[in-house]
């Protein structure tokens, strides 16, 4: 059983600006513009973790030295991925009493299975200088080690002061309204130098011994750490067609970014610009494009530390396609040039009403009555984009003759380079052209008098487009030749 506890407790409210007086600042971490990308790894730099001084509605002080009965002090703190420790700060002040600054060790610990300091990871021996501890600025000690520490499992940070006689305070959130909120992470260490069992760890807040009147609070010990952020992000595709919906979604986060001991702001900031003007928040957000154009997609996570910001992007590009279909035309008689003016296309396919189709990118059609017809122009994109338009032509020149146009027949089709076209009446006169998709002539022949056409094409394999020029037929047709 260990005899009765007694407190030495100087009591300081704790100041508004107190997080003012504690440097507390912002430092955004630009990011460059040409970021290579699928970046998704994000250094940041030294934080002070005031997770405990958040808590504090006033700040009290507490004997830590060889007089006293408890000799040291520990606060606790996750690891929820791997840091980096390079020391901490405290509250700590040496009474106007004593006859020289009392020297104390800074100590990391490990935790045991029962969740006590186990095992000295790291220590920096200083002095606290003579004062009052009010104002509480005036207390904040910094300490780090001669090397920093990786680590990532929980662990305690220690105030040892077994080591001196004079009166040391040390600083903690308020006993009287409980700030440590029920947490237990404080721990004390006991020794009445009688060397028993019970000289030892107790978490002072759940321990039995102090069941009557449990500790409820935390020794403003702030632990200066680093880490990195990591965020991996998919985009739904890195090529799609105007008017498409591309969504990005964040497949893995760093742990710590859900850490409130790390991050002020848990709800995490996850921000996408899109490239085109527009950003949307969120895990999981989506973006439609109406311009063709190749954008980066910027997905940011932002992280809220103490005395830090740290965003970590990740960057990848989509390619937006889309052709714009348009055409003009010019109307002589009873004939019509249709000239291709459509944006972004590789093929171009034409319908004629109900008379016939092209893929020609400019066609010649002769219309062979009077009267409105509608044309539509069907632009289509490498990628296979497609947009279309159509106008309405007037023809009024001539007698109002009525002739029926029956399509002719290409066949095999796709060939070998020979094939045939068949024609349901003779053709007084007919030219024939075969172009490459690119619109490159390859071949141009006349015909008279004739309801039958073998052609022998023996060109390199590809796609091609036949387009026939006749009297009443003007007529288009793609030509796969194997």
């Amino acid at each position: 059983m260990i005899p009765p506890i007694f407190l030495y407790v100087i009591l300081s409210t704790l100041p508004i600006g107190l997080l003012g007086q504690a440097e507390v600042k912002k430092e955004f971490i630009s990011t460059e513009e040409n970021l290579p990308l699928l970046k998704s790894t994000m250094n940041c730099g030294n934080d002070t973790i005031l997770y405990a001084l958040s808590k504090a509605t006033a700040i009290e002080y507490q004997a830590v030295s060889a007089p006293e009965l408890y000799v040291k002090i520990a606060q606790r703190f996750m690891a929820p991925q791997e840091i980096t420790v390079h020391g901490a700060c405290f509250y700590a002040y040496t009474g106007i009493f004593g006859s020289a600054p009392a020297a104390i060790t800074l100590e990391m610990y490990s935790v045991d299975s029962l969740g006590l300091p186990d095992t000295i990871i790291a220590s920096q021996s200083t002095t606290i200088p003579l004062g009052s501890g009010v104002p509480v600025s005036s207390a904040r000690n910094c300490v780090t080690w001669s090397s920093p520490v990786t680590y990532s499992e929980d662990f305690y940070l220690s105030i040892d002061g077994s080591g001196t006689t004079e009166p040391l305070g040390i600083g903690r959130n308020s006993f009287s309204n409980t700030d440590g909120q029920g947490e237990a992470l404080s721990a004390v260490y006991y020794d009445d130098l009688s060397g028993a069992s019970y000289v030892k760890w107790y978490n002072q807040t759940t321990d039995p011994a102090f069941a009557t009147t449990p500790w409820d609070y935390d020794y403003l010990l702030e632990p200066i750490v680093s880490y990195e952020l990591h965020t991996a992000m998919s985009v739904s595709a890195d090529t799609a067609c105007f008017g498409s919906v591309i969504c990005v979604e964040s497949d893995s986060l760093s742990p710590i970014l859900y850490n409130s001991m790390y991050n002020t702001d848990p709800s995490v900031i996850k921000e996408t610009n899109w490239g085109n003007g527009n950003t949307s928040n969120g895990d999981s957000t989506c973006n439609s494009y109406s311009t063709a154009g190749n954008y980066l997609i910027n997905h940011s996570v932002t992280m809220e530390g103490w005395k830090i910001n740290c965003v970590v992007n990740e960057i990848d590009s989509v390619e937006i396609e889309g052709p714009i279909a348009d055409f003009s035309y010019n109307i002589m008689n009873d004939t019509v040039l249709f000239t291709n003016t459509s944006i972004g296309a590789s093929t171009i396919s034409w319908t004629f009403d109900t008379l016939s189709s092209s893929m020609a990118f400019d066609t010649t059609i002769i219309f062979p009555t009077n009267g409105t017809y509608s044309i539509q122009q069907i632009a289509t994109s490498g990628y296979g984009c497609v947009d279309s338009t159509t106008q309405i032509v007037n023809i009024t020149v001539g007698t109002n003759e009525t002739v029926t146009i029956i399509p002719p027949k290409l066949y095999p089709n796709p060939n070998s380079g020979v094939f045939r076209i068949e024609f349901k009446s003779k053709q007084e006169q007919i030219e024939l052209t075969i172009a490459t998709i690119k619109g490159k002539l390859v071949r141009s022949i006349k015909y008279h008098n004739v309801n039958l056409i073998d052609v022998d094409f023996r060109e390199s394999p590809g796609l091609y487009i036949l387009t026939l020029n006749g009297t009443n037929i003007t007529t288009s047709f793609p030509v796969v030749i194997q």
